[in-house]
């Protein structure tokens, strides 16, 4: 029985010059995949303000949104767009 290849994105993160950002402020890094499911992994920085969301899809996710989204931020989004306040790149 072969095991289906799964697919892997680490998203770095460099918060060190912002001044205001403070290590121990976690973030959530949200990728919403081209089905419309939403992932959304919670990062912590090291002293260094660096920190790396890693994702791990079963298969293609297709193309992905992803967002920083505070960590107190819901887990249920509704109309999950960059009216919310989230700042992100279109990755794919």
């Amino acid at each position: 029985m072969s095991e289906k290849k799964k697919f892997k994105l680490e998203v770095s993160l460099d918060a060190s010059q912002i001044e205001s950002f403070a290590p121990d402020q976690a973030v959530k890094i949200v990728a919403k995949d081209g089905q419309g499911f939403v992932h959304m992994p919670t990062v912590e920085f090291d002293s260094r303000r660096r920190g790396v969301a890693t994702f791990t899809f079963p298969e293609n996710p297709g193309p992905l949104r992803v967002y920083m989204a505070p960590s107190d931020a819901p887990e249920n989004w509704n109309g999950f767009n960059l009216a919310n306040g989230l700042v992100g790149p279109h990755i794919g």
